[in-house]
């Protein structure tokens, strides 16, 4: 399968377009107090997002001379807590729509690896030094807040990021090892859509539950911290955080990982929840993976009953009893952002090949769906080059993941 450079620089430069449109002003002001612009979301949000933020960060740092990726970055940080905690979403005005006592607050710790993606094209020692102690300290408040006394972390699925994917077997007990997500813990503007939905797993925290995704993202976040501290002639912080980066991948590698069915699991009460999910593969690109481990985790992208589809990768395995074929959000939707995060953790492991495979279905399909609708989407289907159901359009945002970052890192000779 071959992609025309035309196509690809027509599908780069309407991503281009799309983004410009979504450019809008941030928390933070210039020397004249007047507000300096930020990325949008994408679709029709109008709040922002941490892992959003990251992600946009990746691809839109090779456009640095049309947009806002640094006020972009610089409005998170703005927004933290006295704490040094930035949450997971925020409305135009900067408050926190949910309160950090909850877990739903607590996003993907993803801005120390998007400022060292930015760092490969500017070369800022400055900025560095600037917001180490930002990444720090929201780092090390997670760490505090949401780890657990066995090593793994604990989380919601909404503050994973995959917001609809079942993580809680039904036969968890809430009303024991639950706890609510209060009405003082939700921002006044979402109250109603709370009290609306009722007791719903996807707003409640399960104080067993732990997250493979989370875990490793903690991982990375420690590993992206200690590469920064070394970048700036920390040397004491820098080995303190590869020590918690080697920690923490001993502890996944002895609770999650499962050497019959080679794969990597979430856990709960004590006992290995068997379910084939995208969020696994960040064990990968955090670096957690022994090389004897490798190939039997990678075997699975190859498995058409779990993540070889016609769009990669999708949000959960093909043989899940849950898997719906037109995506039902992350009940199998392909994703730009963990697709893009699969595929730099084959290519920073020595899997070239799988990663240049994929690379090559993904861009196509997206390209595909470019042509026939004339703009980019927040997912795809699993199974067909279609929007997923649902998928709101104009999402760029991180849909140039797909459309910018993967054809320049993983398609040039």
């Amino acid at each position: 399968m071959n992609i025309k450079e035309g196509n690809l620089a027509k599908l780069e430069k309407s991503t281009l377009k799309i983004a410009k449109k979504k450019i809008v002003p941030s928390i933070i002001s210039d020397s004249k107090g007047q507000p300096l612009m930020r990325m949008g979301t994408g679709g029709r949000f109008d709040n922002f997002f941490f892992w959003d933020t990251a992600f946009t960060t990746i691809w839109g740092r090779y456009f640095l001379d049309c947009l806002p990726i640094e006020n972009s970055l610089d409005n998170l940080y703005a927004a933290r807590t006295e704490e040094g905690f930035i949450s997971r979403e925020y409305n135009s005005k900067g408050e926190p729509i949910w309160h950090h006592n909850h877990p739903i607050a607590f996003s993907p710790p993803l801005l120390t690896w998007a400022e060292l993606c930015l760092f490969q094209i500017t070369q800022d020692y400055f900025r560095l030094r600037k917001i180490f102690p930002y990444l720090k300290t929201h780092h090390d408040f997670c760490t505090d807040q949401y780890q657990a006394s066995d090593g793994l972390f604990i989380g919601d699925a909404l503050g994973s990021g995959m917001d609809n994917l079942k993580r809680y077997p039904n036969s968890w007990n809430f009303s024991k090892d639950g706890i609510e997500l209060k009405p003082e813990w939700v921002h006044s503007m979402y109250r109603p859509h709370i009290n609306k939905l009722g007791p719903s797993h996807q707003f409640r925290w399960n104080s067993q539950g732990r997250w493979i995704d989370l875990s490793c993202q903690m991982a990375f976040d420690a590993k992206c911290l200690s590469e920064m501290a070394a970048l700036i002639d920390l040397k004491q912080e820098s080995e303190h955080y590869k020590e918690r980066h080697e920690r923490l991948a001993e502890i996944i590698n002895e609770k999650c990982w499962n050497e019959e069915h080679q794969f990597y699991f979430d856990l709960g009460y004590d006992k290995q929840i068997i379910r084939y999910h995208i969020g696994s593969y960040w064990a990968l690109l955090s670096g957690v993976v022994p090389k004897s481990k490798q190939e039997g985790f990678v075997s699975h992208l190859s498995d058409n009953k779990k993540f070889d589809t016609p769009v990669p990768v999708p949000s959960l395995s093909v043989n899940d009893p849950d898997f719906s074929s037109d995506g039902k959000y992350w009940r199998g939707s392909s994703w730009h952002p963990t697709t893009y995060m699969v595929i730099k953790g084959l290519e920073d492991n020595g899997f070239r090949e799988k990663a240049t495979e994929i690379s090559l279905k993904c861009v196509n399909a997206n390209l595909i769906l470019y042509e026939q609708t004339n703009t980019l989407w927040e997912n795809l289907s699993p199974l067909s080059p279609e929007p997923g159901n649902p998928s709101q359009p104009d999402f760029c945002g991180w849909a140039g993941l797909s459309s910018v970052a993967i054809p320049r890192e993983f398609l040039k000779e």
